[in-house]
């Protein structure tokens, strides 16, 4: 299994802050959207249509999970940006590196 190879394991315990707050955005999206669907503010026959403050912050919350997910895949290939890496785990390769120097290490 790709997942359980040592490069990828460390790469993701660098990422670990990244995805907690990926994990954040997320939570709130999906409790927001669940909210609005109990309410009946979204879907249905014949919705209301939503406020534009309602709008920004869904759009807010979508940027928040697609920005720490991209950030928690760079983190975990190649090691960057390193100010979000703890700063004992900075000198790791990432795991792109690790497999351009021992292509048939998987």
């Amino acid at each position: 299994m790709v997942l359980a190879t040592p490069a990828v394991q460390a790469g993701v315990e660098r990422a670990l802050l990244v995805l907690g707050v990926f994990h954040y955005f997320l939570g709130v999206m999906i409790g927001l959207g669940g909210y609005l669907k109990a309410v009946g503010a979204i879907g249905g026959a014949n919705p209301p249509r939503p406020s534009v403050a309602l709008v920004v912050v869904l759009l807010i919350l979508l940027v928040g999970v697609v920005t720490t997910s991209w950030t928690a895949i760079a983190i975990v290939c190649f090691n960057r940006p390193r100010f979000l890496v703890p700063p004992h785990l900075r000198d790791q390769p990432g795991t792109m590196s690790t497999r351009r120097r021992h292509p048939t290490a998987r």
